[in-house]
């Protein structure tokens, strides 16, 4: 159910990663209502969604159903480039065992909390297999009681910050 996407076999995947990139649209920006994402083509897409991007997406039929972004910390990321503020206190991440997770998400027919914890559960399965021992990530301050309840070790790299009208 959970696929894994990389440079390697994006070919494969162009029409579902099209899709992921439109549901990530809806969820971020019309459902979130994250208005700097907003883009004319109704397509969430951004500098870091490149050839070293992988993405864990969660496809019944080739239909998306959730997912989220793996990023190399050791190239420019959506923390050290965009949120840098975030990191004030332990600084941005740049190391080939710490990667960037990014743009979490469950489609409205699956939000039954279940399913959170099996893409989350793949994350952290796909990074032990590839030898990722840390994630780096920004996340609204809600989700903290969650990552400590299914045994996260969550280490704040600054102070919360509003952003978007959340507690990040």
């Amino acid at each position: 159910m959970i696929h894994v996407i990389s440079a390697v076999n994006r070919h494969l995947y162009e029409d579902v990663l099209e899709q992921h990139f439109r549901i990530r649209h809806e969820i971020f920006v019309e459902e979130r209502k994250w208005e700097g994402l907003r883009k004319p083509d109704s397509r969430e897409i951004d500098a870091y969604d490149n050839e070293d991007a992988i993405y864990l997406l969660a496809l019944e039929n080739r239909r998306v159903l959730g997912g989220s972004r793996l990023y190399p910390t050791t190239k420019p990321t959506m923390i050290s480039e965009v949120f840098p503020h975030l990191a004030a206190v332990r600084g941005c991440p740049a190391d080939p065992q710490i990667w960037e997770w990014s743009r979490f998400f469950v489609t409205r027919e699956r939000r039954d909390g279940a399913f959170n914890l099996q893409l989350m559960a793949a994350a952290q399965e796909f990074c032990l297999d590839q030898g990722i021992e840390r994630l780096s990530l920004v996340m609204e301050t809600w989700w903290l009681p969650r990552f400590h309840d299914i045994g996260f070790v969550v280490t704040p790299l600054g102070l919360p910050a509003l952003i978007e009208n959340s507690w990040t």
